[in-house]
């Protein structure tokens, strides 16, 4: 049964700026490793940086907490599989209470279009 859905949508250049003032620091605050390494690597880094903000933002709204009672940006990891589709990877605290919330499964879809980036999640009980 669905119990929850979010959708975000993110200005790429909003994410680029960020990334320009703070660098670093900002990837690091947002991103897991891993992240940070696929999207370095990706063909337009900014957007897949974007996307995957999108995507943190959607869990968060679709399980109706935010980011606050031991919700954490490190804890929702997005990865993508060999076809490319993303994924959500829940760690530490955030899988714990995905977990005690009874959540079996969590789909995430991505789209980007000109200046723009969005992603949807669905959570299931």
């Amino acid at each position: 049964m669905v119990s929850g859905i979010g959708i975000d949508m993110v200005r790429n250049s909003r994410i680029e700026g960020l990334i320009e003032k703070w660098g670093e620091k900002f990837l690091r605050k947002i991103f897991t490793d891993d992240e940070i390494s696929d999207g370095g690597k990706a063909k337009n880094k900014n957007i897949s940086y974007a996307a995957n903000y999108a995507v943190k933002e959607a869990f968060v709204k679709a399980l109706g907490t935010g980011f606050r009672r031991g919700i954490k940006f490190h804890n929702i990891a997005v990865r993508r599989n060999s076809l490319g589709k993303p994924f959500i990877d829940l760690r530490g605290s955030t899988k714990e209470i995905a977990e005690k919330r009874g959540l079996s499964r969590i789909h995430t879809t991505i789209s980007h279009d000109g200046e723009y980036s969005v992603a949807v999640v669905i959570l299931e009980d």
